[in-house]
């Protein structure tokens, strides 16, 4: 694959820069601000911050970095492999390919895209910015979040464009603009409250215009209203293939690799396969060692190695880049672990100015004993010889948030010893804990014996601790259907509506549009919420739920105890059973609520009431684990927390 600069790509989107300029902007401009462009220095001074940005734009768009090539900048266009989004609304499912002419900006106005960790979200904003400006209907206004400022949006966009303040916001709205604001999750923490607040009122005032956002799962996303919520499908198989072969040409790397792959008929790696981040780890990690990883540390573990020990293709055979840091693996790892537990636990942090690094770094590596290099030594291999950062102007950053999450879970297992256990049950009650999801998946994979010993047995010892105040404060004395409250409620609160097909309903109409306000009451802690929207006989069926870090820890358990779990979907949409039960509980009610709370559970006294709302929440994917294997599981791990190793030291 053909290495490009930023530099190249930018000079060779001036002209198409000129000419939205010339066409699309100054048009509108001089016709909505009498004498505005009459000065000629002031009108030269808009026309080359215009250039500036919106070549910068189309550059920036059209390039990627990518550990499939060591962080080697590439054209996008020729390593995409096209994916889709789906709008999950049943009574309008949409699914979208993006790729050349896409039509999503044909149907929706506000986007929001969410999905987990390395699904392409950034890739697919700027394949959209492309296809843009192909089209040559909407210019694209591309801003990382993670360098937005707080302050009004629309003021923002101005100060980039080299607009004055006198432009009104009106006039901005004529402009064919699209605004894609990409990574919501990546903003500071500090910062993260009044920049999605300011996001939000942006939407508000700009509702005509046409504005895409793109956020792993998070806190704060309940404050957009009015966005069409968006998903990555997974890639399929064959498209995993066809993103190894544009890696190399089709040539025989990805043709070994795939070979491999097939052989092993899908084992535990369809996972991964689905993942364009993981397709591109494998890659990288083949290149270097022909083994193909089967859990997610093992990923990142060749990854490293790769990267360290990656010969340099232009030198002799075998040859490996000196290090300036003269840190062998094992040491540059140790630093690398310790960098990436200080960025989680300051909130996240992805990317410094170089003073900054160096100071932190400066700090990690004189609190390490037989460890001595120069901090600015050690940040040169970081960008060049151990390319897990890439340098953007003044700024450095991880190449990808999940690498350093990769490290920050490798310090806390490895290296934190007896305090680990406290350190992941510390983060697992965090009113932050959704943010660490793939941080916890990491290192369940790392050290599952200590994952379950703290984080699991917290989980477990919160369900029993449910079911006991359930048991002392209810009128109800069915063990049975206690046992299911708790199950049910293990998760977080969560609200149902059931909504009559054959009557109009405002509300319903308002969550087939996106605007989730009617569930405020379940993010007044700062949740996030997932909704469900299905039908269900002659009703719509409508579930949101808290997202809790404790849905992706039960995720978890049940990729290992499988049988622990009840079966999802126990019903059909159209089970004749199950909507019996429905006009049974409800009759001919046009909307129906069961707002499900710890409390509002202990009200519920009829079984066959639970026993529907139990049915209904099976059309939801979080998992219901059985209480008598959740109490058979607690007693397993309680019986032995070091799972057989005092025993293997007994008498040593």
């Amino acid at each position: 694959m053909q290495p490009v600069s930023l530099d190249v790509l930018v000079s060779a989107s001036l002209p198409w820069a000129k000419e939205v300029i010339k066409n699309k902007i100054l048009p509108i401009i001089e016709s909505s601000v009498r004498n505005y462009l009459i000065d000629v220095h002031a009108a030269r001074f808009l026309n080359k911050n215009l250039e500036r940005f919106l070549s910068n734009v189309k550059g920036q768009c059209s390039l990627v970095n990518t550990l499939a090539f060591q962080n080697t900048p590439v054209e996008l266009l020729d390593i995409y492999e096209p994916m889709s989004i789906y709008y999950d609304n049943e009574k309008k499912p949409y699914t979208c390919l993006i790729k050349d002419n896409a039509d999503l900006l044909d149907n929706f106005n506000h986007i929001l895209i969410t999905d987990s960790a390395g699904m392409g979200k950034s890739t697919l904003m700027k394949r959209i910015a492309l296809d843009c400006i192909a089209n040559k209907e909407y210019i694209p206004i591309y801003i990382e979040l993670r360098r937005a400022k707080d302050y009004d949006f629309a003021l923002q966009v101005k100060h980039q464009l080299g607009l004055g303040e006198d432009i009104s916001d009106n006039c901005l709205k004529k402009i064919p603009f699209i605004y894609l604001f990409d990574g919501i999750d990546e903003i500071p923490q500090q910062l993260k409250s009044k920049i999605v607040n300011l996001l939000s009122t942006f939407a508000n005032n700009f509702s005509e215009s046409k504005i895409i956002i793109t956020s792993r799962h998070d806190n704060f996303l309940s404050e957009l209203h009015g966005f069409s919520r968006f998903k990555i499908n997974p890639l399929e198989t064959n498209q995993a293939y066809d993103l190894l072969r544009r890696y190399d040409g089709r040539g025989p790397i990805s043709s070994q690799l795939i070979k491999g792959l097939r052989l092993e008929n899908g084992h535990n790696l369809n996972e991964f396969l689905s993942t364009p981040l993981y397709v591109s780890l494998l890659f990288c990690a083949y290149k270097f060692k022909p083994i193909i990883p089967r859990k997610r540390e093992l990923f990142y573990s060749q990854v490293f190695d790769a990267l360290y020990e990656s010969h340099d293709l232009t030198k002799e055979l075998g040859y490996v880049r000196e290090k300036f840091s003269k840190l062998d693996s094992t040491d540059f790892h140790q630093v690398l672990r310790r960098l990436g537990f200080w960025c989680l636990k300051d909130g996240g942090k992805i990317e410094f100015t170089k003073d900054d690094l160096q100071i932190t770094l400066q700090n990690i590596i004189s609190k390490i004993p037989g460890i001595s290099t120069s901090p600015s030594l050690f940040i040169q291999d970081l960008i060049e010889t151990v390319p897990l950062f890439v340098k953007e102007g003044a700024i450095i950053r991880w190449s990808h948030k999940s690498l350093m999450e990769y490290f920050a879970a490798m310090f806390i297992c490895r290296d934190t010893k007896e305090r680990q256990k406290e350190i992941l049950t510390r983060l697992y009650y965090s009113p932050e804990s959704i943010r660490h999801r793939n941080l916890f998946s990491l290192c369940a994979d790392i050290d599952y014996s200590s994952f379950r010993s703290s984080i699991i047995k917290c989980l477990l010892l919160d369900l029993k601790s449910s079911y006991e105040e359930l048991k002392n404060e209810t009128a109800q004395f069915n063990c049975d259907t206690i046992k299911t409250k708790a199950e049910i409620s293990l998760a977080g609160n969560s609200i149902i509506y059931l909504f009559d097909k054959d009557k109009e309903n405002e509300l319903l109409n308002d969550f087939f549009k996106g605007d989730l306000r009617a569930f405020n009451e379940l993010s007044e802690n700062g949740s996030h919420i997932i909704t469900t929207i299905t039908g269900v006989a002659n009703h719509w069926l409508v579930i949101a739920r808290e997202s809790t870090i404790k849905s992706d820890i039960l995720s978890i358990l049940k990729s290992r105890k499988p049988s622990y779990f009840h079966k999802t979907h126990r019903f059909f949409n159209t089970d004749p059973e199950l909507e019996s039960n429905i006009m049974m509980e409800v009759g001919k009610q046009p909307e129906v609520k069961f707002n499900l709370t710890l409390d509002s559970l202990k009200d519920i006294n009829k079984d066959k009431e639970i026993r529907l709302i139990e049915s209904l929440l099976s059309f939801e994917n979080t998992p219901q684990i059985k209480y008598d294997s959740a109490l058979f599981e607690l007693e397993q791990i309680n019986c032995d927390e070091s799972n057989g190793i005092n025993q293997l030291l007994d008498g040593f």
